[in-house]
Order: structure tokens, then sequence, then C-alpha cells
């Protein structure tokens, strides 16, 4: 069962979500690509912790074929913020991105609409923004990491 598939597909790429039930038999077909992805997070987020949160539901995963084989995949949490509901991209990884970048920006926003999302949102490194910008996307906000040190002979109390 697909939750999307690409409206338009082009040559033969498919973008589709697997369904939650699916997910733990599916995932080491696209574990390469959550572990690339990961590697670039700073929020501490574990594969194992990637694959409960999408078996749990809590996570949609989107896989992307191009001519029958997988080339990138994608975990998608639904959040409500101010500005409304969204499709934010938790993890996005693959491989010669030229290849199916218009059918996936074109089927993620489709997803979004679908769920009723007023806007998709991703985050990651500069590179991923001048990129993101062809397609429509507009810099929301930086987030910036300063590791801090945890020794035990601080003097703070909360």
């Amino acid at each position: 069962m697909r939750i999307y598939e690409a409206r338009e597909e082009s040559g033969s790429v498919q973008v589709a979500a697997i369904p939650a039930e699916l997910a733990e038999e599916f995932f080491p077909n696209v574990e390469e690509y959550a572990t690339r992805a990961l590697a670039h997070a700073y929020d501490g987020m574990t594969v194992e912790t990637l694959i409960k949160r999408i078996i749990e539901g809590n996570l949609i995963l989107v896989v992307v074929t191009v001519e029958g084989e997988i080339r990138a995949s994608m975990t998608v949490e639904l959040c409500e913020i101010p500005m409304g509901r969204i499709a934010h991209c938790m993890t996005l990884s693959g491989d010669d991105l030229e290849s199916w970048v218009d059918e996936f920006i074109d089927t993620w926003k489709a997803l979004g609409e679908a769920l009723d999302c007023d806007a998709i949102t991703i985050k990651g490194r500069a590179g991923w923004e001048r990129y993101a910008r062809r397609y429509g996307f507009k810099h929301m906000y930086t987030n910036m990491y300063l590791p801090l040190s945890k020794s035990e002979d601080k003097n703070v109390s909360i």
C-alpha cells in the first residue's frame, strides 16, 4: 500500500511512502541512506531510534526509486508550529540527486498537501539551503551547535 506515488512519473522515478507496519521489514533496504543522513545530524538520533519512531508511526519513511533501484530515503515528521502544520524532513540521503529530485520535491509537496499541511520544511547543511532555494524554499532560521564539556566539577545549581 502506498500513501502517495508521484503523479507525474518522469522516466522511471517513483517516490513512495512505506506504511509503518512494513517499515521494520523494509528498513534494511534503506539503512545505508539513514546512516549517512544521521552522520551529519547533531541531535543525537541513532538508526535504532529512527526505525523505532517509524514503526511507531511517528515518522513517515519515504523512498525514491529510479528504474526500480532505491536511490534515496527520507523521513518526515508531522509537526504543529506557530505557522501551522508542517511536513518536516528529519533525514534525507541519496545517490545521484539530479536524477530524482524534481519528482521527489513534487511528491513531498503533494504528500504535505494530502496530510493537510501548510508547509514542508527541511534543515540541513549550507549546501542544502542553496540547493533548496531553486525549488522555492525560503530561509526560516539558522540552527547552531556548541558542544559543552561534561566535567564533574561544575558548581551550578538550577
